[in-house]
């Protein structure tokens, strides 16, 4: 979770997540938005692809001590 005052950290969240789609392979996509999570303490991003049998691939970003890292990706409809 962040304070109003870090608005900052979002740029982060939001470059960590495109690092995970470029990782996974989707050559074109868009932001759709992002959300925290309570019960996995992780950050949610949603993309839109027309590519791959997702088209909403959602990326999960976990801050640790020095920034934030990939948690792995979470399929919803």
């Amino acid at each position: 979770m962040l304070k109003k005052n870090q608005a900052q950290e979002l740029i982060k969240i939001f470059e960590k997540a495109c690092q995970g789609m470029e990782e996974k392979r989707y050559i074109d996509y868009e932001f759709v938005g992002m959300e925290w999570d309570d019960e996995t303490d992780t950050w949610e991003v949603t993309f839109y692809t027309e590519y791959g049998n997702n088209n909403f691939p959602v990326m999960c970003v976990a801050p640790v001590k020095n920034g934030y890292r990939l948690a792995g990706r979470v399929y919803k409809d």
